[in-house]
């Protein structure tokens, strides 16, 4: 097997870091606070449940707990980390300790990623920073003054994959086909229930050399189908039943994503005429995909052909979704949202592309692969068959 390198190199983290920080100004701050996980990692490798990272000009700060101050200190020895952090291990609370930070330097304009901080979390760190703070004359600071609500701050440089990115991914792409190839011709049986597969499936996931499943498993056959994200149950699977496995592996921290639409025992003539729909959709969608193309145009691409299909209504969610350190991330592959649809693809971004149609009492179909943008158009990384019965060609 593989071995998939665990850490970014410190001069990766330099380009990332350099990248943010240009976008400062921009936003119109002198250091942002960030205390989104996946955020902190990509630019830091530092993984844990409880951490901030200031990010400013001259300066990159490190909060967090005594739980993994130790975790932190192996990675800095091992040159991990990048060579200028300075590290805060908060001796009651990570938002005491950024408070006195920011009342540190109150000429300093500071923000904070408001997506991923609760808004009580905000109104105490605003409160902690503005008594120690005030305007001319003494007047108090508005929230704004005193911790400004950013939006994506480092996002759209995750957008677009780096080389060591890719190789992981790509990696990932490969041994998830591997237990994909594995599920399709064999463990979906008549006779099983949703519970045992989904079972058997995340142990095909660990035996593949990933940390964890990237997700819940879905497993949902016959009329539990018609649920795009259906929870496994004890339902036993019978014959002619379509059976939708989603499943997913993170590795190095990154993650990958796959669907498919598997019959048990004979399909039916509608089965199939559902099947060869959705593989069509797909076939569109991925055909489309190109740098300089909208995110919306590539959703619009696939929706068509289930529309001249007749299955446009049961066709309800965006045709796919950005993979990296989060299962869902940017770039969103929908026309269904317009900040989301105006998305021009670029190269070395990472998604899905799974359209499915979903009918009330009858089940469903979904086929998801996920590609790498590339100037030639959208590469597969995941290769298993997308047949409905295990001799399809597909």
């Amino acid at each position: 097997m593989t071995e998939s390198p665990q850490h970014a190199d410190p001069s990766i983290l330099a380009v990332r870091l350099r990248m943010v920080r240009d976008t400062l100004p921009l936003l119109g701050v002198d250091a942002a606070v960030l205390v989104h996980g996946p955020n902190i990692q990509y630019l830091t490798n530092f993984r844990a449940s409880s951490a901030a990272l200031v990010v400013a000009r001259d300066q990159l700060y490190l909060v967090t707990d005594f739980r993994y101050s130790g975790a932190f200190g192996a990675l800095q020895s091992a040159r991990i980390v990048p060579s200028d952090i300075v590290l805060g291990v908060a001796a009651r609370s990570i938002d005491e300790t950024l408070a006195t930070w920011i009342r540190e330097r109150p000429d300093e304009r500071v923000g904070v990623e408001s997506r991923y901080l609760a808004l009580s979390r905000y109104t105490w760190l605003v409160d902690a920073v503005s008594g120690g703070r005030s305007g001319l004359g003494g007047t108090p600071l508005a929230p704004a003054d005193v911790l400004l609500p950013l939006g994506d701050v480092v996002e759209p440089s995750r957008t677009r994959k780096d080389a060591f990115e890719l190789a992981i991914l790509r990696e990932a792409g490969r041994r998830i086909s591997t237990v994909a190839r594995r599920i399709t011709t064999g463990v979906v049986r008549v006779g099983r229930s949703e519970q045992d597969i989904a079972a058997e499936i995340d142990s095909l996931i660990a035996g593949a050399g990933f940390e964890r499943p990237a997700f819940e498993t879905i497993v949902a056959s016959g009329p539990n189908g018609a649920f795009p994200h259906a929870r496994p149950t004890p339902r036993t699977i019978r014959d002619g039943d379509l059976v939708i496995v989603d499943f997913g592996g993170v590795l190095s921290g990154y993650s990958v994503d796959v669907t498919r639409t598997i019959a048990a025992g004979r399909p039916s003539a509608q089965a199939r005429r559902l099947h060869a729909a959705v593989l069509d959709a797909q076939r569109a969608a991925m055909t489309t995909a190109a740098p300089g193309v909208t995110a919306g145009a590539v959703d619009r691409a696939a929706r068509d052909v289930l529309d001249r299909a007749g299955l446009g209504r049961f066709f309800g969610h965006g045709t796919g979704h950005g993979l990296g350190l989060e299962v869902h991330e940017a770039p969103a592959i929908t026309s269904l949202r317009p900040d989301a649809a105006a998305t021009t693809l670029a190269a070395d971004m990472v998604f899905t592309l799974e359209p499915g149609v979903y009918v009330p009492d009858l089940g469903g179909v979904r086929i998801e692969d996920d590609v790498v943008q590339t100037a030639a158009g959208a590469e597969p990384i995941t290769t298993a068959p997308r047949g409905l019965v295990p001799d399809d060609d597909a």
